[in-house]
């Protein structure tokens, strides 16, 4: 059994699907993360968007997504350096990484 699974308590497992879901949209192209945000809202998420990589990293100090939608190509940081940050800080959470359509 990992630390992860013997460190949480069947309570907080119960408080994590009682609550709202959350999610962070990390992508430079603000109509792309705005796209994202509409859906992710629609089905539910609190959503909240950062344009930049650094904006991501400060609002993940006091904001712990379940879901994070990382553009890998985003402007200030690598992508993938960002998504591994976000993994580390949070590892039960679902991490998506998108590759850019341009």
């Amino acid at each position: 059994m990992g630390q992860l699974a013997r460190d949480r308590r069947p309570s907080d497992v119960l408080d994590r699907h009682r609550r709202q879901r959350e999610a962070i949209i990390v992508d430079d192209q603000r109509h792309e993360a705005d796209t994202l945000s509409l859906f992710f809202t629609a089905m539910g998420y609190a959503v909240r968007k950062c344009y930049r990589s650094a904006d991501a990293v400060a609002l993940c100090e006091t904001f712990a997504p379940d879901v994070a939608l990382v553009d890998v190509s985003v402007a200030h940081m690598a992508g993938y350096d960002l998504a591994r940050y976000l993994r580390e800080m949070r590892r039960d959470a679902v991490l998506i990484v998108g590759m850019p359509l341009r």
